[in-house]
């Protein structure tokens, strides 16, 4: 199952699409909390005592905030 993991400094959250993803990190962002967010693909694991975590798949977008207070999104390769 591929979800879009989001991060912005200390807020951050899974969800099912990149849209969604890309929506929250930028609350984050035109709140003023950062100056920065990530949002990445990645897939739903299980280790073997049944815990799950994320593995995070290579490409993803990172949003800044612009002097004029928007918001702009760019498509980076991170490492994984």
């Amino acid at each position: 199952m591929i979800l879009y993991v989001w991060d912005a400094n200390r807020s951050y959250g899974v969800s099912g699409s990149l849209t969604m993803a890309q929506l929250r990190a930028r609350d984050v962002l035109i709140g003023g909390k950062t100056d920065l967010a990530v949002v990445q693909a990645a897939r739903l694991t299980l280790d073997t005592d049944l815990e799950h975590s994320y593995e995070r798949l290579g490409s993803a977008w990172q949003a800044h905030r612009t002097a004029s207070g928007g918001i702009r999104w760019s498509l980076s390769h991170l490492a994984t």
